[in-house]
């Protein structure tokens, strides 16, 4: 009973702690919780919107709102399928909490605090740290656990309780007799919060899998104890994917999705990010030769201002016995004297190894990541340091607790002031990070009913639209190539589909189909070029267009906004009629356009120049440009980078140089352009990357790269290379900028400026 008294208390004034904090902080948006959002950049506002237009419009487990006519499944759309699930279960049994869908939202990320904190004091309290101070530990951690950061857009990743959790069920599974039932509870719970968000998923497997490999390591290796181990150990890592991937096999439809995203080398943890914050107000006092490495966000898990020097006392009084004795023993490392801290150090240093990508981030390294695809759809293991987080600074808070209860110095004062400098640190570091995303105008203006009036009003009647489409047009999740548009036309399509009901054209999910995103990307691409995904959509219905007009449009959507009819405008916000017949006509248009110019020869068999005079053209084909059109894998078999012309060009003229190129479905990315010149010396005069540019159209899913230059003398030496994993390019064109070209291939392709077309461009 007293236990029970001491949960309800700790959460309770662990509670009332993170209203005041809140009150402090955001005291517009606490008062108006149910208007208020904690970030409303493009992942903020996307997770909100997701998770209020499916409870509006949707069922099942499929989302309808971006990516029209598709769709997919919520699991890609963090729109916390768990929590949105439960609330349309309660809608439908006539319990409708729609209309405080937010505040529910909202408040369970704020439970979701004190819950850490509960969770954290069981640890200290098995762990025998009295009562106060158990709080007390727990309350600072809470307050600097690197989740908090989540809260500017992946709120699903701010359940700070979850790691502890995942630790709680572990020692209860080691102490109590009846290990089945706490292994089936742990494993509900797993799968329970794998559809708050997939990450956890991965967490799980990581905690309980290196759980279990410390375990091994630390035994007799007799054929008893590894038994043993692995009855406990394999259902809890293992058993969670194996349900979760019976689940996805049953329900998603889409067999294209990239297994080898971006990031896995990339967003991952370091030494700087573990023991550096930007928000720390310790962070001024550093010299800047102590802050090595890169800090990237995904690798965020910052242990406190007192980590490094412990860290590097711990390890300075390890390798002094080492070279004392002249052997090693794993149990010096052991500052605690706990038993179990063997166990957790080891689990502790392997999660951080793959946090931290070790060792695939280096060359020879990466090329294993291929191999790696199920771990690789991770593609930020930074996130997995905050394993570490929460096992380093419990060890630590236990070691000076130890300390503090035989210490009759001036070390007895060490555990309150450590306790209260991380609680300031903590609370320091949260007041910053919410103060950054306090946007509660923008918030409310999501709920305002500017757009309503237009629909009510019939001045927009969405009824005759099929969908929205809003430029700057944003394609964001397929991990091929990604159109992030701006954060006002994101904001202002999702509050008109979420106010209209009416779908977006645009998406911004993750792992979206190959096929489905890029065909759906293809509205970034030249007008010339026939729109493919109009076959897949309803020709008696147009598209509501809406235009951000403060933004910066490309000349693709200039064309459409050219042929689309006007309708209205509030504020800086255009809508316009845009009818499929009309996307098709402008594409006829151009292409009538391009075959009504008068063409010249340009003395190579098949080319032919809207310039009368002998101009630069230079051509390779490579392999034939159907074979990528058409996705032949076999073809795809191209890796790292290959020099595709090496030669001097007339620097009368500006000019284009534009390939097109495809990698592998299951591999993120499409091949990159670089193009460099080198002086009379052998000097390097100009670099250009591709990779540092927006140069997105596509064609059957195959990208066209382009870039436009000018060499600085005749005599210089252009270098052109292609690079990428998995790939394949054809119709390498390098023209003259300011004349136009057709060209037919062997195959009696058609090509104007090297966009194919649908029809023969001269007779």
């Amino acid at each position: 009973m007293k236990r029970n008294f001491d949960t309800i208390i700790v959460f309770l004034s662990s509670g009332i702690i993170f209203f005041l904090f809140f009150l402090w902080v955001i005291p517009d948006g606490i008062f108006k919780f149910n208007q208020y959002f904690f970030s409303t950049d493009h992942d903020g506002i996307k997770n909100y919107y997701t998770f209020l237009y499916y409870l509006k419009y949707d069922f099942g487990f499929h989302f309808s709102g971006m990516a029209y006519p598709y769709g997919d499944l919520i699991t890609f759309t963090d729109n916390q399928p768990l929590l949105v699930l439960t609330l349309k279960l309660f809608k439908n049994l006539g319990f409708d909490f729609t209309n405080n869908a937010v505040a529910i939202f909202n408040s369970l990320l704020i439970i979701g605090l004190p819950l850490t904190v509960l969770m954290l004091y069981k640890i200290l309290r098995h762990y025998q740290v009295s009562v106060v101070y158990s709080f007390l530990i727990a309350l600072s951690l809470t307050f600097l656990n690197p989740q908090i950061e989540r809260f500017a857009g992946h709120y699903a990743l701010a359940y700070s309780f979850v790691i502890p959790l995942f630790w709680y069920f572990d020692f209860k599974i080691e102490h109590v007799e009846k290990k089945w039932l706490w292994i089936i509870l742990a494993i509900l719970a797993v799968l329970s919060l794998t559809f708050l968000h997939v990450y956890y998923l991965a967490v799980a497997l990581i905690f309980y899998f290196f759980a279990g490999v410390a375990k091994l390591l630390l035994s007799n290796y007799s054929k008893t104890s590894i038994l043993n181990i692995a009855k406990v150990y394999l259902p809890l890592s293992l058993l969670p994917i194996v349900c979760f991937k019976l689940f996805m096999f049953l329900v998603d439809n889409v067999n294209d999705r990239v297994a080898l995203p971006y990031g896995f080398t990339n967003y991952r943890a370091t030494y700087a990010s573990i023991f550096y914050s930007g928000k720390s107000p310790c962070y001024q006092f550093i010299p800047e030769f102590m802050i090595l490495g890169k800090n990237d966000f995904e690798g965020h898990a910052y242990l406190g201002f007192y980590a490094i020097i412990f860290s590097a006392i711990v390890l300075f009084t390890f390798f002094r016995k080492v070279k004392k004795n002249k052997k090693w023993n794993f149990n010096w490392l052991n500052f605690t004297q706990i038993e179990s801290f063997n166990k957790y150090i080891i689990l502790a240093v392997l999660a951080y190894c793959i946090a931290a990508a070790f060792p695939f981030y280096m060359p020879p390294f990466d090329l294993l990541v291929e191999y790696l695809t199920p771990l690789a759809q991770f593609r930020s293991p930074g996130r997995f340091a905050w394993i570490l987080f929460y096992l380093f600074n419990v060890f630590f808070f236990v070691y000076l607790f130890k300390l503090n209860k035989n210490a009759s110095n001036w070390k007895k004062y060490l555990l309150p002031t450590l306790v209260t400098l991380t609680f300031f640190e903590g609370v320091t570091i949260a007041y910053k990070t919410f103060f950054e995303l306090n946007k509660t105008t923008l918030a409310h203006q999501y709920f305002e009913n500017d757009f309503e009036p237009l629909i009510k009003q019939k001045q927009i009647n969405t009824a005759n639209y099929q969908a929205i489409i809003a430029f700057p047009f944003f394609t964001i999740g397929n991990e091929k190539a990604g159109y992030s548009g701006s954060n006002q036309s994101v904001f202002n399509a999702m509050k008109l589909s979420y106010q209209s009901g009416l779908p977006m054209v645009n998406y911004m999910m993750s792992r979206t189909g190959v096929n489905i995103g890029l065909t759906i990307a293809q509205f970034t691409a030249n007008s010339f070029l026939p729109k493919l995904y109009l076959n897949e959509v309803n020709n008696n219905k147009p598209f509501l267009l809406l235009v951000n007009k403060t933004d910066e449009v490309s000349r693709a959507e200039k064309d459409l906004i050219g042929v689309a009819d006007f309708i209205y405008k509030i504020k800086d916000v255009m809508f316009y009629s845009l009818s499929v017949k009309q996307i098709k006509l402008l594409q006829i248009q151009k292409l009538n356009a391009v075959k009504s110019k008068s063409w010249y020869s340009n003395n190579q068999p098949n080319i032919f120049c809207s310039d009368s005079v002998n101009s630069y053209f230079y051509f390779n084909q490579n392999i034939d440009v159907n074979e990528l059109f058409n996705n032949n894998d076999a073809l795809m078999n191209k890796n790292g980078e290959e020099i595709v012309f090496e030669g001097k060009i007339p620097a009368n003229d500006s000019l284009i140089v534009s390939f097109w190129g495809r990698s592998k479905n299951n591999i993120y990315g499409f091949p990159n352009l670089k193009l460099d010149e080198f002086d009379t010396n052998g000097n390097q005069v100009f670099h250009y990357d591709a990779h540092q540019t927006k140069n997105i159209e596509f064609y059957n899913c195959t990208r066209r790269i382009s870039y436009t230059f000018k060499p600085q003398t005749d005599k210089n030496l252009i270098k052109i290379i292609i690079s990428g994993k998995k790939y394949n390019y054809s119709n390498l064109f390098v023209q003259k900028a300011n004349a136009e070209f057709i060209f037919k291939d062997k195959n009696g392709n058609w090509f104007w400026n090297n966009y194919p077309s649908s029809e023969a461009l001269l007779n």
